[in-house]
């Protein structure tokens, strides 16, 4: 991420070889990395403020996006994403590693035994559950059994209680961009481990949650920033 800072600061081929050899580097050692991609066009989004959707910068904000902005402000989004490309390429190549070594011993679970309508449910409950433990810490357990799941009014509050935040960000983002950011960050950094391609017994696993809840403290720590201001 401090590489592809620098190179959105600079420009240059050099720069962005860099950015491909960190990440390449990254995959190597963390198969999760694979929503990195995603996670810099959030970043080109805010704070790097590449793309222009009229947001409310004041303030720190508006510091931020002078000082990391200066090589593309105001990019076309076909240039953004086209940027990304090789990484997403990398990205497939890394997951079609993993999910074929995952397959050779035996831990993909088949759709027959998990069907897809109760990975849903179970990627609803997952979702709710690490915010709830963030929040208050209890019930933790180093191997989360999967639950007899069903398509239930719980797991259709919990889709609701989920699109209602993502509107609240998508309605809230000229003014506050971060909320839209952490959130999104969280959602999306937790997608490959999440249970759409479920891989052993646990229904989640604390250790999965590291890096996506990085989103939710960034909502946190920015939110009070504002809180404190009123």
């Amino acid at each position: 991420m401090w590489s592809y800072i620098h190179y959105v600061k600079s420009g240059g081929i050099k720069r962005y070889l860099l950015v491909l050899l960190c990440f390449s580097m990254g995959l190597m050692a963390k198969p999760m990395l694979v929503t990195l991609p995603f996670i810099l066009i959030l970043m080109d989004y805010w704070p790097l403020c590449r793309f222009d959707f009229g947001q409310s910068y004041n303030g720190l904000y508006l510091q931020d996006c002078q000082i990391t902005a200066t090589h593309h402000p105001g990019t076309k989004p076909f240039i953004i994403v086209a940027e990304k490309i090789p990484l997403l390429f990398l990205s497939l190549v890394s997951s079609v590693i993993t999910y074929i070594a995952e397959k050779d011993i035996g831990a993909i679970v088949s759709f027959a035994s998990l069907p897809l309508p109760i990975r849903f449910t179970n990627v609803l409950v997952s979702y709710v559950g690490y915010i709830n433990k963030t929040i208050l810490p209890i019930d933790l357990s180093t191997h989360y059994l999967r639950p007899d799941l069903s398509v239930s009014l719980e797991a259709i509050n919990y889709f609701f209680l989920i699109l209602l935040i993502t509107s609240l960000t998508i309605i809230t983002h000229r003014r506050h961009p971060y909320f839209l950011f952490g959130w999104l960050w969280f959602l999306g950094t937790l997608v490959p481990v999440i249970g759409l391609i479920q891989i052993g017994s646990h229904s989640m696993a604390d250790r999965y949650s590291y890096v996506p809840l990085i989103g939710l403290f960034i909502v946190f720590s920015w939110g009070l920033h504002d809180l404190l201001k009123i």
